[in-house]
């Protein structure tokens, strides 16, 4: 239900960023790789500044073969919001793992525990 009312957003208003995000990651989950990268593309052009965007984007960009591309976003979020919110770690741990980028993963991980 989510890709359809993602797209029926995206069809309203093709100029909607976050519906592009939104639709984008709902075709991941559906497994439509392909389309998911085109709409989460679509979306970052829309919005190139987006902390929120490129947050999403992170979680998929390895699913895309393109791992390095989302530790590189994750860095720019970074820069955009240093004080981003907590659950941007979920996304950009695994980013960096799958990367390679295993002391920027730790880190992340390390900002997640309990103190």
């Amino acid at each position: 239900a989510a890709a359809e009312v993602a797209e029926r957003a995206v069809r309203l208003d093709p100029g909607d960023a976050e519906a592009h995000a939104v639709f984008g990651m709902s075709l991941s989950h559906k497994g439509d790789i392909a389309r998911a990268k085109a709409e989460l593309d679509t979306a970052l052009r829309l919005a190139p500044g987006s902390s929120e965007i490129l947050t999403f984007y992170t979680g998929y960009a390895a699913r895309f073969g393109e791992p390095e591309r989302g530790a590189q976003m994750v860095d720019q979020v970074l820069r955009l919001d240093p004080n981003y919110p907590m659950w941007a770690s979920n996304f950009f741990g695994p980013a960096y793992f799958m990367a390679g980028r295993y002391e920027d993963a730790l880190k992340m991980l390390e900002r997640m525990a309990p103190n």
